[in-house]
């Protein structure tokens, strides 16, 4: 890669890279889910991001759900793609699994209820340690405030599958309690591996989950997937809107998300006008009077997007803090 800064900037790519890679593979896994799961099996998937909500009726949206044993009981699902790094755990994880212990309304039934539930949370292999302490105690934690038997805690990685030319895969294994599910149950004891080509080519267009995407992959899919198809002017460079971003960026958010809104609420403002602002501070664009925005044209060959990013992000003009530096992903 290129790019200058010394020492320090070499350390914030190594964050933004691998901030990226924690969140792409994120996205994968939980379209993965969607596949190993299906209508036909005992424990099936039914929807990402539904809206739910509490005894108290507050509403809540977790990562997917899952109904098994005749949509008797079901499986609240909770994905973190990283846990802060060098803060203080927050307490509010054990907060958080507490919400959706007590989800009562949303479960994709007649009645919209369920006779019972348990909650999955799934974290990476290399947060396991921090997330205990997160909700059991711990540096800054608590009790998870539900019954112990209703939390099943499992690990995730990306990792190299066995047998010779085999590709990556994401795998997943049960940790700690239970789903409340026999066949879920062993279907992670087993250990679940999802293989990334496969999923790459069936979802391709899918590239976001609910959590906040970090500043390099949100400029590096307007660069790759959203600005090559807006027409330029005679200088390359692009002229947009934060609406009009929004509603491309919409096509790569998968169709089947519960999240209320529809596609177009799925894909955040927030995170649009984040990534046009850190733009116009690497001086890659200008805001117009209209408040529309011009950005400067991307890198002639595709493969170079990244490095071009990550130039301007961390040289001699930065370094600009990754997420991982100050806050957690979710």
């Amino acid at each position: 890669m290129g790019g200058s800064g010394g020492p320090a900037a070499g350390r914030y790519r190594e964050s933004h890279n691998r901030d990226y890679d924690d969140y792409y593979a994120t996205v994968l896994l939980s379209v993965g889910l969607k596949d190993a799961f299906g209508d036909g099996e005992p424990c099936s998937f039914k929807v990402s991001e539904p809206t739910m909500y509490t005894a108290a009726s507050r509403k809540v949206n977790p990562d997917a759900i899952f109904q098994c044993d005749g949509d008797t009981r079901g499986v609240v699902c909770e994905i973190k793609s990283s846990l802060p790094r060098g803060l203080s755990p927050r307490p509010d994880l054990g907060e958080q699994i507490g919400k959706y212990a007590e989800i009562r309304e949303g479960w994709k039934t007649s009645t919209g209820r369920i006779e019972g539930h348990s909650v999955l949370l799934l974290v990476r292999r290399a947060d396991m340690g921090r997330a205990c302490d997160m909700i059991y105690g711990g540096a800054g934690g608590g009790p998870v405030p539900a019954p112990a038997e209703s939390l099943c805690l499992g690990h995730w990685e990306q990792a190299k599958a066995r047998g010779p030319g085999a590709g990556d895969v994401i795998h997943l294994s049960r940790e700690m309690g239970s789903t409340g599910c026999e066949y879920f149950d062993g279907r992670l004891d087993d250990g679940i591996e999802i293989p990334v080509e496969d999923t790459l080519a069936g979802y391709e267009r899918r590239r976001f989950v609910r959590a906040d995407p970090p500043d390099l992959y949100m400029l590096t899919t307007l660069y790759q997937n959203v600005l090559p198809g807006i027409a330029g002017d005679s200088d390359g460079c692009r002229t947009v809107s934060i609406e009009g971003l929004g509603d491309r960026m919409a096509e790569y958010y998968a169709s089947w998300s519960g999240l209320e809104g529809g596609g177009r609420g799925q894909v955040r403002p927030r995170w649009i006008r984040r990534a046009l602002d850190t733009l116009l501070r690497m001086g890659l664009a200008n805001r117009l009077p209209d408040g529309r925005y011009r950005i400067s044209p991307p890198p002639r060959r595709q493969r170079d997007v990244m490095d071009f990013l990550l130039d301007r992000l961390c040289g001699s003009d930065g370094p600009w803090p990754s997420p991982s530096d100050d806050q957690s992903s979710r």
